[in-house]
């Protein structure tokens, strides 16, 4: 939010910025304290109740943004960013815990954490160029 620039001058409340981060960390040690309860369904309500906290962060944190100038929300808009969140969440928490491979497994955890895999692919890339230069000589 820092980089947007909306033509107006904006601030930043920090008690509701602090209270977005409050809320992040306390919402995905919940997901991820209930996605390891020892039932069926857990890592889906586990994920469901990541997304609620990605999307309660998200607003808290849009609360803290001041503006000269009015700020809505459609209602409509609000409700469905919420329930996608939700969807997203409990489709990736599922995925990595009850993927039928590896790599579905992999995916869906990599779609809750954002873990790129390109630095990895670098790092193997440098290693494989050193093992033909020192073939090549």
């Amino acid at each position: 939010m820092l980089a947007y620039r909306p033509g107006v001058a904006v601030s930043y409340d920090p008690g509701l910025t602090a209270a977005s981060l409050a809320v992040a960390i306390i919402a995905c040690s919940i997901s991820f304290a209930v996605a390891r309860l020892p039932f069926y369904r857990a890592p889906e309500l586990g994920g469901a109740l990541f997304g609620a906290g990605v999307s309660a962060m998200h607003y808290v944190g849009m609360q803290a943004f001041g503006a000269e100038g009015t700020i809505s929300w459609d209602t409509d808009y609000v409700a469905a960013s919420v329930l996608a969140s939700c969807a997203i969440g409990l489709l990736a928490f599922s995925l990595a815990t009850h993927g039928a491979t590896a790599r579905a497994r992999h995916f869906g955890s990599s779609g809750v954490l954002v873990r790129p895999r390109i630095p990895r692919r670098r790092r193997n890339a440098r290693r494989r160029r050193r093992c033909r230069l020192a073939g090549d000589a």
